[in-house]
């Protein structure tokens, strides 16, 4: 049975969204699987579908839909594979194989969503991880066929024991982030807001919380013989926190942001107001000192002939004999 999920709108409030190419039409409306077998899995096109999608898809086929087979034979398996795993429950330096749980949890939790695209490894403790608690990551590569993800389990030691209980809790963790690693990662799925309501600055967002949810909640339903249930999330309570500095810290950065460009705008629209005043006043004052200078000149004018006139007037009396006696 194939998810459809209403593709949410982009945010449209960062640059991100508006600078490239990809639109709302380069996305499909709905999930929607290609192959959907209860015997073979499910399989979906990868990078073409946001975040939310996927979460919202797996939230729901997750804890639900058991009629499908491979659902039914992971759990005949789990059965096969408990003695083994309750034999030494706390690892000091030996390992037990990995592969066969992961394929077992990819099909119980994932439908096989995860079989082409990512594989699970023991590996050394990096020195960048001394004194994290963490003991596993996704690490993620890509080439031509898309993403290729490494889930890395850090060995056990006699300085750092793992229970069996705490390393598969971990591997199911790792894999809910691997599965929304295959989401779209295109300017409108990628931008900032959208990435803080999806799969969250660091990785313990919305969606990411949604999926862990419904598979904590079959794993613990269906995946029985250990004493405690499997808590997804028990041991990303720093990251919570994280998360939320990180979201109060977006948010700030996005807030400043806008008033600095809007103190921007505002600056520009200041220098040039203030252009036109200075251009004005220069007006004015060119004028005031045209008209200064034309005054002037009229007195000069006026003072000319009224000079000119008083002198006229003598001559004229003169020459008639009326200036005199």
């Amino acid at each position: 049975m194939a998810a459809h999920v209403p593709m949410d709108q982009p945010c449209g409030e960062c640059k991100r969204c508006s600078s490239q190419i990809w639109t709302l039409e380069d996305h499909p409306a709905s999930f929607e699987v290609l192959s959907n077998s209860h015997t073979e899995g499910i399989n979906f096109k990868k990078n073409v579908f946001t975040a939310n999608q996927i979460a919202d898809a797996f939230a729901n086929l997750i804890p639900d839909h058991m009629d499908w087979q491979i659902k039914k034979n992971a759990l005949e398996r789990w059965n096969e594979l408990l003695p083994g795993l309750l034999e030494d429950p706390e690892l000091h330096e030996s390992e037990f194989d990995l592969q066969p749980v992961y394929r077992l949890l990819d099909d119980l939790l994932f439908l096989r969503a995860l079989q082409e695209t990512c594989v699970v490894e023991w590996v050394d403790e990096p020195l960048r991880m001394k004194g994290d608690p963490k003991v596993g990551w996704v690490e993620t590569k890509y080439n031509i066929r898309g993403p290729s993800m490494r889930i890395c389990m850090v060995r056990p030691s006699p300085e750092r024991p793992r229970s069996v209980h705490y390393v598969l809790g971990m591997m199911m963790h790792e894999m809910c982030h691997a599965l929304l690693y295959l989401a779209c990662e295109c300017s409108i799925c990628g931008c900032e807001l959208n990435l803080m309501n999806g799969p969250g600055m660091t990785g313990h967002g919305p969606n990411w919380q949604r999926v862990r949810a419904a598979a904590e909640e079959t794993a613990n339903l269906h995946l029985k013989g250990f004493a405690e249930p499997f808590l997804l999330a028990h041991w990303t309570e720093p990251d919570v926190r994280q998360e939320d500095e990180a979201r109060v810290k977006l948010l700030g950065g996005l807030y400043e942001k806008v008033t600095q460009e809007d103190n921007e705008v505002e600056r520009e629209k200041k220098v040039e107001r203030d252009k036109k005043r200075a251009v004005k006043r220069k007006n004015t004052r060119e004028n005031d000192q045209e008209k200064m200078d034309d005054d002037e000149t009229l007195a000069c004018m006026v003072g000319m002939f009224e000079a000119s006139g008083t002198r006229m007037s003598t001559i004229i009396e003169g020459a008639t004999g009326k200036g005199g006696k």
